[in-house]
């Protein structure tokens, strides 16, 4: 599998499937003669090529207490807490395409669609089964882990003590995942949310006229909705007030969710944090450059810039205010 810095994927059997295209081709004069393209292979091969839709790569991740980011050239790097092993990355592990972070372990993508994890694995969320095959995207909540197969399922491994990890058995091609603490949302290849898992604050309770989504990120209680139309709209938890959305919002390019709040990306490379006032994880830095990838769990927030540093931002578990860091990776 061969993926682009934009996270397109071109998989073994394209690559033969466009071989045996191009040499039909060369049968005819393409000026002259009516190119010899069967049916079956343009309605079976061709357009579901061309429609192919990947989820935006992840470059940035949050844990409970470790930040996990790539690097331009692949290379995976993590800091903070490695009390678990969530910061030991495999030697070897080579380039990698996108990455999740869980509570305590961590999750990433080859560009070769290995998935690997490392960490704990005390639930066996870092125990990927044998037979998974091919992975293009991957989320984690606190002890469990969502992968996204190239054929559009989803493999969900670690606790299910909430229902979690248990897929719909008509849940249909998925085509962007978010993983909160207890909960998983999916958007299926027809834009539509689908979430299972905790729903003690209405977080896995999809709005009837919530309409067609193009992206979702879950939080700690809470789930967060892209509309096709760049309408963003928060149901679940908000004791505080990380559903309520501004009315002024601009043009959402991405959306992260913590525990206790909602992280917005502009296009513009505005960065818009939405939650309680009380603590730390709702203040964005003064004089932060341009973002180009956010995450979130708990009461922090890291942003990566487009110059590619990190600012990590927040408030611990006791709701205390921690000044903003700055990490190059």
């Amino acid at each position: 599998m061969l993926v682009n810095l934009l996270g397109h994927v071109l998989l073994r059997n394209d690559l033969q499937h466009l071989i045996l295209l191009l040499a039909n081709l060369r049968k005819g004069d393409l000026y002259t003669q009516r190119w010899r393209i069967p049916a079956e292979i343009i309605n079976k091969v061709l357009l579901p090529l061309l429609a192919l839709r990947v989820p935006r790569p992840q470059k940035i991740a949050v844990g409970s207490a470790h930040i996990v980011a790539i690097k331009s050239d692949g290379t995976l790097v993590c800091c903070g807490s490695d009390d678990h092993g969530q910061c030991q990355v495999p030697a070897g592990l080579g380039p990698v395409m996108t990455v999740a972070a869980g509570c305590h372990h961590t999750v990433a993508v080859k560009t070769d669609g290995t998935l690997v994890c490392f960490g704990a694995n005390s639930y066996g969320q870092c125990r990927v089964p044998a037979d998974i095959g091919l992975v293009i995207a991957v989320v984690a909540g606190h002890d469990h882990t969502v992968a996204l197969k190239t054929d559009g399922t989803i493999v969900c491994f670690g606790c299910n003590c909430r229902g979690q990890c248990q897929v719909p058995a008509n849940l249909g091609p998925v085509v962007a995942l978010a993983a909160g603490a207890y909960h998983t949302a999916c958007v299926t290849a027809d834009n539509t949310l689908v979430c299972f898992g905790s729903n003690n604050l209405c977080q896995c309770q999809v709005p009837e006229d919530l309409g067609h989504i193009t992206e979702v990120a879950a939080g700690g209680d809470h789930t967060v909705a892209l509309k096709v139309d760049g309408t963003l709209v928060c149901f679940g938890c908000n004791y505080n007030r990380q559903c309520q959305v501004p009315e002024n919002l601009g043009c959402v390019m991405a959306v992260a969710a913590g525990g206790f709040h909602t992280v917005v990306l502009e296009a513009d490379g505005k960065l818009v944090s939405i939650g309680s006032g009380c603590c730390g994880h709702v203040r964005v830095p003064e004089g932060i450059g341009p973002v180009m990838a956010v995450a979130a769990r708990d009461g922090f927030t890291a942003a990566m810039q487009v110059d590619g540093v990190i600012i990590f931002f927040g408030s611990d578990d006791l709701g205390e205010y921690r000044e903003p860091v700055t990490w190059t990776p």
